[in-house]
């Protein structure tokens, strides 16, 4: 089992960069997806996505639970979580809360996880603080989430201009 965090800015080709990993591995892929189709853009961006990634993916859409969704994958798939921040806003804008408890549940079941795992996020250090008090909510809880899921993965990988440069372990084969 290996976990691969991949981190980058928005449109940095993470995905594309890690679909093409699964692809090469022969296992069977499941691709969780936590964004919620709300809109005719996002409705196209899914769609998008599903074409893509073809006949070969398993798609499950979890907007919240995580941890739930990541438990129902068997051992010998390979499995993509797409985002991690898109997941995290689902979760600040929910009325019931229990971010922390999420996160943790999630954590939990990244450890307990006997199959590849591949985590994808954005990197909120490297951009300009926000200014209104959610935003800067939003940025401190997605660098804090990402910090433990680096702590938790065997290789963290960032993509810039779609190109990969590992800051911890090999670059994934």
């Amino acid at each position: 089992m290996t976990v691969t965090l991949v981190i980058g800015g928005v449109g940095s080709g993470k995905s594309e960069y890690v679909e093409g990993i699964m692809d090469g591995s022969g296992s069977a892929m499941v691709y969780i997806a936590t964004s919620e189709a709300i809109d005719d853009e996002m409705h196209a961006k899914i769609r998008a996505h599903r074409m893509r990634r073809g006949e070969r993916w398993r798609t499950l859409e979890e907007a919240r639970d995580l941890g739930r969704a990541l438990k129902s994958c068997s051992a010998d798939e390979a499995v993509l979580v797409e985002c991690i921040p898109t997941w995290l806003t689902n979760l600040l804008v929910d009325p019931d809360g229990g971010i922390e408890v999420h996160v943790d549940q999630f954590l939990a079941a990244i450890k307990a996880r006997k199959g590849d795992t591949y985590l994808v996020s954005n990197e909120a250090g490297s951009g300009v603080m926000p200014t209104g008090a959610l935003s800067r909510r939003f940025v401190t809880l997605l660098g804090q989430t990402n910090q433990k899921l680096a702590r938790c993965a065997e290789s963290v990988i960032l993509v810039m201009a779609g190109l990969p440069v590992a800051l911890k372990g090999p670059l994934p084969r």
